[in-house]
């Protein structure tokens, strides 16, 4: 059975023109040569791969510290041993979705995720259709739905005529990534981040998907506290203000004043929203991190990655089932 290459092409977002992505690839290249693993700096162009291997403390690492940090210690393990996540078909799709997402935006240069778009009708019951999925899987393809394909075009199409967005990409820097030592009175951590957009103004930016209705200003404040979004801000913004930009390139790389999410809904009319994190939030986030780092560098200083407690705790009956029974009564 022949094939062909099935890997959908996708179109260069606004605001990115094909020599900008030539001037951006070359200066991706020339930096990655430098970048060594546990290298404290700001690179471009370091493989997403080499960037979750290499050593350091993210900060979606480090929120797996809760509940406990034995939680932390074996997805480290698991990490390590490249054993399957927990996650379930619809959330591994909807990982995949995103990821092809970022590379088509930020990274037009690069090749996408290999994908492959399942022919309408087809069903994998069939000698047809099981033989094409096996081919595809040979390749090392993902297969999306043609539903899941409509849902990746539609939410390209938006980001990519959203006049705003297009305005903050033009000669941004994309997929930076970032390591720097925090020394702190009980031991260092090297801390990590990957940002999605370093754009010329004074914040960062950063993309979510989110499913339908979840973008409105009704919901977003939940998602946003539901998946610790509001540490993440903080985490990119603080880490990267404590560069010294007198001595790194671009020269207009300089501090930043905010955090700003871009987020598109999975749904037709793959609406997109602009969320600038308010300072409360950030504050909250830099608390919850700072609380996370002392348990993390703690945990390593003694070798120590306890669970739950060790000794038996008293348990009560939540208020909620102590106001159902008074009710009762």
């Amino acid at each position: 059975m022949t094939t062909t290459d099935t890997t959908p092409q996708l179109p260069l977002p606004d605001g990115l023109t094909e020599q900008g992505v030539a001037n951006l690839h070359d200066a991706a290249m020339s930096s990655a040569d430098v970048w060594q693993p546990g290298r404290e700096g700001l690179f471009l162009g370091v493989p997403e791969a080499d960037y979750h291997k290499a050593p350091g403390v993210s900060n979606s690492m480090l929120k797996r510290i809760e509940p406990t940090p034995a939680h932390l210690l074996q997805y480290l393990d698991d990490q390590q041993g490249e054993d399957e996540d927990d996650s379930t078909a619809d959330e591994s799709m909807a990982l995949l979705i995103g990821s092809v997402l970022h590379s088509a935006l930020f990274t037009p240069e690069a090749p996408l995720p290999k994908i492959a778009e399942k022919p309408e009708g087809m069903t994998f019951t069939t000698r047809e259709g099981r033989a094409w999925k096996a081919a595809m899987v040979a390749e090392g393809r993902r297969i999306l739905t043609p539903a899941e394909y409509r849902t990746l075009k539609g939410c390209l199409a938006s980001l990519c005529n959203h006049p705003w967005l297009s305005k903050a990409m033009e000669h941004s820097h994309n997929e930076v990534s970032g390591f720097l030592t925090l020394t702190t009175k009980q031991g260092s951590v090297l801390r990590k981040f990957r940002a999605d957009c370093i754009p010329r103004g004074n914040f960062l930016l950063d993309l979510k998907t989110v499913q339908q209705f979840k973008a409105s200003p009704d919901n977003w404040p939940k998602v946003m506290a539901d998946r610790d979004y509001h540490c993440q801000a903080a985490w990119y913004l603080d880490t990267w203000n404590e560069f010294e930009f007198s001595t790194v390139q671009p020269t207009w790389w300089h501090p930043k004043e905010t955090f700003i999410f871009c987020v598109v809904e999975k749904a037709p009319p793959y609406a997109v929203a602009l969320y600038e994190v308010s300072e409360a939030a950030l504050e909250a986030g830099r608390q919850t991190n700072w609380r996370r780092l002392q348990a993390f560098i703690h945990c390593t200083t003694t070798r120590n990655f306890p669970g739950y407690s060790p000794s038996p705790v008293v348990c009560d009956l939540p208020g909620w089932k102590r106001h159902q029974i008074a009710q009762a009564a």
